[in-house]
């Protein structure tokens, strides 16, 4: 992934992540989203029926975020056209600064085209 933010993508990521209501609240988003758990709560708030949240465990191990993860690329995110490549997962895993904010950018766009596919239909 680029290591360019911009800056309006950022703001508008934020207030459509802030947009729902979570099984945690947001505080620090680094470390909010590192075990990928909030990551799949919001596919499921947006494309129900693509995510088991069964399938990802509430966690502070680094490996079984690194498995949430590659259950997230392998299950739900290949389905949306892209998937999170290891490095970045590593540096997800490890909060390092704006990663998630990345892959939630990348997400917020996939979904919105994802919904425009399927209104066209």
């Amino acid at each position: 992934m680029s290591n360019q933010l911009d800056e309006n993508e950022m703001l508008e990521m934020y207030e459509w992540v802030d947009s729902f209501t979570l099984s945690n609240p947001k505080k620090i988003i680094s470390r909010d989203f590192s075990d990928g758990v909030l990551y799949a709560e919001l596919i499921k708030k947006n494309i129900p029926n693509l995510v088991q949240l069964v399938n990802y465990v509430p966690t502070m191990n680094n490996e079984q975020k690194k498995i949430n993860w590659n259950t997230l690329n392998k299950k739900v995110l290949s389905k949306l056209g892209f998937q999170i490549s290891k490095s970045d997962i590593e540096g997800i895993i490890q909060c390092k600064s704006f990663l998630i904010e990345k892959v939630l950018i990348k997400l917020y766009k996939k979904i919105k085209e994802y919904k425009d596919k399927m209104q066209s239909k």
